[in-house]
């Protein structure tokens, strides 16, 4: 089977796929999964008459509801055919634009775990008393608990400069390992991004020409980050002493 990039858009709506995709791709998202949807529509969409742009009927097929599915495919088609019936729109170009929230799955018996005060208190006592060692992870993980909950015991507490400055520099500079971490968590302040997508990132998805971005992919599928000069500094001789695959390995779904 034909790779998206290869496979040619062949529907009525074919000129208006290719444009949205050279439209994201140009913008810098990576657009892989929407854009194999896109060809499923373009498939779809010779059974239906879109003389006049996206009509309602082909909407509701495409993201009409299989067996198979689970309620996050769902999800996914009708966000993928969203941003191409705005898409259309911008264009002056009608097409019925479904609302996301029609297929979105409210999870109204959910019941979510709350932690109480003494249950946080708990975790953080036990990071505090982490034994120093040399991975640094007495230094870490009480300031990245604070990070990740913005709170401290008692009080919600944010990190000082000081705190940031002695965090950022930890993993220090000797060695292959300390400029890979420094790297990491320069990238991870300035671009705030979730930590699994920061593991999941590889090289080709940082860009340091301007303006430097990184192309994250996570549970919204695709966003641009920004970051400034400073961690780019730190990026450039890390990405010259490295592959073109990751740091770390994610064995979760396949990945790797």
């Amino acid at each position: 089977m034909l790779k998206n990039r290869d496979e040619a858009f062949t529907g009525p709506l074919a000129a208006h796929f290719y444009g949205i995709v050279e439209e994201r791709h140009r913008m810098g998202f990576k657009f892989g999964e929407e854009e194999r949807l896109l060809h499923e529509l373009d498939r779809m969409s010779v059974e239906f008459d879109c003389q006049e742009g996206l009509p309602e009927e082909l909407v509701r097929k495409f993201m009409e509801q299989k067996p198979n599915w689970h309620q996050g495919t769902q999800e996914h088609h009708v966000q993928a055919i969203r941003i191409f019936a705005l898409y259309l729109l911008r264009h002056d170009i009608p097409a019925f634009l479904v609302d996301y929230t029609s297929v979105t799955d409210l999870h109204e018996d959910y019941k979510p775990y709350i932690f109480t005060h003494e249950e946080i208190n708990r975790i953080f006592e036990h990071a505090d008393h982490i034994r120093a060692n040399g991975q640094q992870s007495h230094v870490f993980y009480p300031v990245l608990f604070r990070v990740r909950y913005a709170c401290a015991r008692k009080t919600v507490r944010f990190l000082t400069e000081e705190e940031t400055k002695h965090l950022l520099s930890a993993p220090g500079q000797d060695s292959r390992k300390g400029r890979r971490d420094t790297a990491l968590l320069c990238l991870l302040y300035d671009s705030a991004a979730r930590v699994q997508e920061l593991a999941d990132l590889r090289v080709k998805d940082i860009r340091l020409s301007v303006p430097a971005q990184i192309s994250l992919t996570g549970k919204a599928h695709q966003s641009n980050a920004p970051y400034r000069g400073r961690c780019k500094s730190l990026l450039y001789p890390r990405l010259s002493e490295t592959c073109r695959y990751k740091n770390y390995r994610n064995l979760r779904k396949g990945k790797c």
